[in-house]
């Protein structure tokens, strides 16, 4: 008759997070996701090309939603890559937690970025990479908890919220009623942060902005994201570096 296992001691379970913690992010198998774009893109007829809305910075300045058209495989391929890439994870923040059984939780949150040029592929945001004029953002945010998601660009002059909306728990690409939303980046825009914030109430944007204004700090997410804690939200921020 074989022994019942014992349980493990707070020692060894410890032990054995650690372990676990040291394990790398395993990513999809070689070829996978050039497989699903170009599967997307057989399926996208080359006739069906609705509008998507784009966002520029100037537009965000002015705050009009102004629709630009572009290819639907185009968006959807950018849309197929953000679903097949793990999030980046940082540690949290202390001042994004909420003591259990204390006030009300947050929702976690987690932004993904894809990158379209002007003639190529989608690819994963690179914070080492550098970008130019007309490369196309795409976001995906992925919440734990129903929340109000508050998207805004962060550099040296200021904060401009250019997008909110409502996300059940899950994950979903950010868009108006048009389409996927996009960011098109323009020439002689600087390095910027895009950050998404997670708030259990609709945030106000002009709030947002007075918070945020100041907290680019050289571009460091994690600074961004300890200012957005003081408007009750958690953050996940990604670093877009162009080119001089």
């Amino acid at each position: 008759m074989s022994a019942e296992p014992r349980p493990l001691s707070p020692a060894e379970e410890a032990a054995l997070d650690a372990r676990f913690g040291t394990l790398p992010v395993l990513a999809p198998p070689p070829g996978l996701a050039e497989a699903t774009l170009s599967a997307v893109m057989v399926e996208i007829s080359a006739d069906n090309e609705p509008v998507a809305p784009i966002l520029s910075l100037d537009h965000a300045r002015r705050r009009p939603r102004l629709p630009v058209a572009l290819g639907a495989g185009l968006a959807l391929a950018a849309g197929a890559l953000l679903a097949l890439l793990p999030p980046r994870h940082a540690p949290a923040d202390p001042a994004d937690l909420v003591e259990r059984g204390v006030g009300e939780r947050l929702p976690a949150v987690a932004l993904k970025v894809a990158v379209l040029p002007p003639d190529g592929a989608p690819a994963r945001l690179s914070r080492e990479a550098r970008y130019a004029e007309g490369d196309t953002l795409y976001f995906r945010a992925s919440v734990d908890a129903q929340a109000w998601l508050t998207l805004v660009r962060v550099d040296a002059r200021g904060a401009t919220v250019f997008h909110q909306q409502a996300l059940p728990p899950g994950e979903a690409d950010l868009a108006l009623a048009e389409g996927p939303l996009a960011w098109r980046l323009e020439a002689g825009e600087g390095d910027a942060l895009f950050a998404i914030l997670a708030s259990s109430q609709p945030l106000s944007a002009p709030a947002v902005e007075a918070a945020l204004g100041r907290a680019y700090n050289g571009g460091e997410p994690a600074a961004l994201c300890r200012a957005a804690a003081t408007l009750d939200s958690r953050c996940s921020a990604e670093l877009v570096r162009m080119r001089p």
